[in-house]
């Protein structure tokens, strides 16, 4: 039984499904660092959560978010969550074109 295709609930039935897949994400959670908490533990990371409840994976002070507000579902955000919006690159205009060589395959690669 996953956790996929949610969307905001608007029922008690539905309210109280996404608390159930809340748990079952927490103990899955709980499963995995359990399970590799040797290998964790050499991160510095003794624990899962912190006593507020946030995630010791996570910066406590900043947490970008690639993404704007407006696109998530309304809920409650951690205080060190930041949305920055989508980050695009763009080439400039003025850059060198690579060099090609007569008769050859290429892939470039921006050094």
């Amino acid at each position: 039984m996953g956790c996929g295709g949610l969307m905001p609930a608007k029922t008690a039935w539905q309210r109280g499904m996404h608390v159930l897949h809340r748990h079952k994400v927490r103990l899955f959670k709980r499963a995995m660092f359990w399970l590799f908490r040797r290998t964790i533990r050499i991160t510095g990371m003794t624990r899962l959560y912190r006593d507020d409840g946030s995630e010791c994976a996570y910066s406590p002070t900043q947490i970008m978010a690639l993404s704007e507000a407006e696109f998530a579902f309304p809920r409650r955000w951690p205080d060190a969550v930041r949305f920055i919006g989508p980050a695009l690159y763009t080439q400039s205009v003025d850059a060198p074109s690579p060099p090609f060589t007569e008769g050859r395959k290429h892939a470039w690669h921006p050094s």
